[in-house]
């Protein structure tokens, strides 16, 4: 059956969902590609979350608030909130809309043989737990600086030539096909708000001297993920106070410290569920969380699955076994 509208962009989307994507040092993962359909008195109220969500109208209208500031985006019109950007939605006059949602993450890659480290952060840089890797994994870098520039908040509705690139994507293109066009469309966005803030594409030595601060806060993290750990104790390690590193930690890199530990926590889960056998509980253990319980919760949040269903694919995978 034929399709209409962005039914069938949608659904060369969803054929990008979770597989890692790589330009120069940045890493993609697509994490959801959805319908986005509202009804005229739908309305959600501020919130955030961890992730990149662009969404495009395609009819109807709808108003957003991006960090205080409302906006009516309308047919054909898109809008893109970074992770952290505070936002709400409500439907305009009693107009419902149509259209769909695409949500994505940016990661840093330490090396380009190994791809994607974790897809929970908009600003991964977990490694290996040695200091030599880590470091080369958090330099500032083309991957850095596109995050930079994707972080900085846009209050107003992204204009039909903008999103042009992605609708011309089609479900019956190979997939490498469909992956270039997607990271093309990106590129198009990042000119657009390159446009608006074309400081930050240079750093001031206050910014260096923060970046250097940042980049030894996610050393200590990689180095004590699995003891018991306290904010506190790193604000102390880098002589600055709690309160200011967890404010500069998360302007620098849109998530928290702790969500920042989670995610290094879950990546070297991730490996002990592939490569052992041991329990969960001794993974929970050996990764720094409570217990099994917390550790699965946390790890469902991270992956959108289960560390055994998770163990199961792995397994299943490295044997050559292949699924419906």
């Amino acid at each position: 059956m034929e399709m209409t509208g962005y039914e069938d962009t949608l659904n060369a989307c969803k054929n990008l969902l979770m597989q890692p994507l790589s330009f120069n040092d940045l890493g993609i993962v697509l994490v959801d590609a959805l319908s986005a359909k509202h009804d005229p008195d739908w309305s959600v109220e501020l919130h955030r979350h961890p992730w990149f969500e662009f969404n495009y109208v395609s009819t109807g209208s709808v108003y957003t608030t991006i960090e205080g500031i409302e906006f009516l985006i309308q047919e054909g019109q898109s809008y893109l909130i970074p992770p952290g950007a505070a936002h709400a939605h409500r439907n305009a006059e009693g107009i419902g809309d149509d259209g769909f949602c695409l949500r994505w993450q940016f990661n840093l890659l330490s090396n380009r043989n190994e791809g994607l480290k974790s897809p929970a952060s908009s600003h991964s840089a977990s490694g290996a737990s040695n200091s030599t890797s880590s470091s080369s994994s958090i330099s500032l870098s083309m991957g850095q600086a596109v995050i930079d520039i994707f972080q900085e908040a846009r209050p107003y509705a992204l204009s039909k030539e903008l999103t042009a690139p992605l609708m011309n994507i089609r479900s019956d293109q190979s997939s490498f096909s469909i992956q270039s066009a997607f990271v093309g469309w990106l590129a198009v966005l990042f000119e657009e708000w390159s446009w608006e803030a074309p400081d930050l594409l240079h750093h001031s030595h206050q910014a260096d001297k923060n970046d250097s601060m940042v980049q030894q806060a996610l050393l200590y993290l990689e180095e004590y993920y699995a003891s018991s750990f306290k904010v506190q104790d790193l604000a102390t390690a880098l002589h600055v106070s709690y309160r200011h590193l967890s404010r500069l930690f998360k302007h620098k890199t849109g998530i928290s410290i702790i969500e920042k530990l989670t995610d290094i926590r879950v990546s070297h889960a991730k490996k002990l569920l592939k490569d052992s056998n041991m329990t969960l509980r001794e993974i929970a253990h050996e990764t720094g969380f409570v217990n099994e319980f917390y550790f699965s919760n946390q790890f469902h949040r991270y992956t959108f699955t289960s560390p055994k269903e998770f163990r199961k694919l792995s397994k299943a995978s490295s044997l050559g076994h292949t699924f419906p």
